[in-house]
């Protein structure tokens, strides 16, 4: 286990499963991570966990998950995002163990007019040749694979 400046306590995922009595997905989805919670990670977690996603649908096996909510081997699931949407049938969204929210965080006002306000302050940062703020990848801005 290791702790940052600010107390976290970063630990390894499978750690992290056995103990955490609540996992919340926070990732990007890249190929390496395609279904990182699958059947057996998701059969380690804690018995009567909750899993929350509010990252990428794909990053859960959804199939995995609908049988740790019926087995009971987990509490229940909270789905900002699914694997496929709009979803391909009502198994995981209607069941009684799992609350479905729509994936808006963003779509208010306020947080579009920032979104706005951050591509016209970068647009103009790359005109004037100055480094850009909000790079995902800025290895890639450098040439670097």
């Amino acid at each position: 286990m290791t702790a940052t400046t600010d107390g976290t306590k970063l630990v390894p995922l499978d750690d992290l499963l056995t103990d955490g009595d609540f996992v919340s997905l926070h990732a990007a989805l890249t190929p390496e991570n395609h279904h990182l919670l699958d059947a057996a990670r998701i059969g380690r977690m804690k018995r009567g966990a909750f899993l929350i996603n509010v990252a990428r649908g794909p990053l859960i096996d959804e199939a995995a998950l609908l049988g740790a909510l019926d087995s009971g081997q987990l509490a229940g699931a909270a789905l900002d995002v699914l694997e496929v949407e709009p979803p391909a049938g009502p198994k995981l969204v209607g069941h009684p163990k799992v609350l479905v929210t729509p994936h808006r965080g963003a779509s208010t006002h306020e947080g579009q007019g920032l979104a706005g306000r951050q591509v016209v302050d970068e647009t103009l940062r790359a005109l004037r040749g100055e480094p850009l703020q909000a790079l995902v990848n800025p290895e890639a801005a450098r040439g670097k694979p």
